[in-house]
């Protein structure tokens, strides 16, 4: 599957560690800021898990605003993308809708 996104997003590189049976797949900070993120906005795309939900909207902020110094960054990030808080917020999104 890494080999599948490698080759449709032609970003990223993939480590293979055979003693120990892992792979690492990196994708490099200009593939983020170029590729993925406005791929991500583009599509409306979202992450399902709060803690992820921040982490993407704190990179979009720093990338929108240029911010260099950690001190920059806002104590309360503004939301770049859909924020679920309910149960039947989640069920109700279209791909968990199940028709009979």
């Amino acid at each position: 599957m890494l080999k599948y996104i490698q080759s449709v997003l032609k970003v990223d590189r993939i480590n293979y560690y055979p003693a120990s049976y892992t792979i690492q797949y990196i994708i490099f900070k200009i593939d983020l800021q170029e590729i993925i993120f406005p791929l991500i906005l583009y599509y409306n795309l979202f992450f399902l898990i709060n803690v992820y939900q921040k982490q993407f909207n704190r990179a979009i902020y720093i990338m929108k605003n240029n911010i260099i110094k950690f001190s920059d960054i806002l104590d309360i990030i503004p939301t770049f993308n859909i924020l679920l808080n309910l149960i039947k917020d989640y069920i109700n999104l279209p791909f968990f809708v199940i028709e009979l």
